[in-house]
């Protein structure tokens, strides 16, 4: 399986929930974009069906892309991914379709118009990838890792690469059944993020952190270990 490329925060948290595709030029969106993310969620909120309701909570995840011209106005809606389920995929939809128009936006931007994805979760299970906490990989080495979650009947997984710079096999390669080589050559920067999916239901992906190091200072004992987490959406997603 081989790598594909990504940058900054969806490399880093690729569970958020809203994302901007066109080139921001350097403009702060945080703001905007937390506000838009705000208003849809409310809109989208007031149509989830009974079935992703308890008892059902139907599992399930809608991904959905649209642009926002200068003055707040929304078109080009397309449905990038669909829950399999048309009340799921309805209400996500109309979670967009009612925010409608947003805000304008911010006056220092220079384009016409921003394209944006949106990513709608309904009772997502949770991988959790081990080892968790960020490890150092030396050129060539590789490296077993390993994915459970909770609940899933059907427990198989999607392996794949992240890397700010760095795109296929310049990020490593990641086996079916997790295994990682590192690249020959170091990356720049030396990050690569591995991200676990689950395969049959819709779930928060999980994260680690691997930093490539040169093959001359891996020994065993300069091995560092540290904690890492990505930034969880639980609270966009308790349906």
């Amino acid at each position: 399986m081989t790598s594909r490329i990504g940058k900054g925060d969806k490399c880093e948290n690729p569970n958020q929930q809203l994302y901007a595709l066109t080139d921001l030029k350097g403009v702060d969106f945080g703001p905007y974009l937390n506000r838009l993310r705000q208003t849809v969620k409310g809109n989208w909120y007031k149509l989830v069906p009974n079935s992703a309701m308890p008892p059902a909570l139907k599992n399930g995840k809608v991904t959905i892309e649209f642009t926002i011209l200068k003055d707040g106005r929304v078109e080009q809606m397309t449905m990038k991914a669909s829950s399999g389920d048309i009340a799921l995929d309805r209400a996500a939809w109309g979670g967009i379709s009612a925010s409608n128009p947003a805000h304008p936006l911010p006056a220092e931007f220079p384009d016409e118009k921003i394209k944006l994805l949106f990513h709608f979760f309904y009772n997502p299970k949770t991988v959790i990838v081990s080892p968790s906490s960020e490890v150092q990989v030396a050129t060539s080495s590789t490296l077993q890792l390993s994915a459970t979650a909770a609940d899933a009947s059907d427990p198989s997984f999607t392996w794949s690469l992240c890397g700010d710079n760095c795109a296929n096999s310049a990020c490593g390669t990641i086996s079916d059944f997790g295994l990682y080589t590192a690249p020959a050559k170091i990356p720049t920067p030396p990050t690569v993020f591995v991200h676990v999916d689950l395969r049959s239901k819709a779930a928060f992906v999980g994260v680690t952190k691997i930093t490539v190091i040169p093959s001359n200072t891996a020994k065993e004992d300069d091995k560092k270990w540290r904690f890492y987490m990505t930034d969880g959406l639980v609270d966009d997603a308790q349906f």
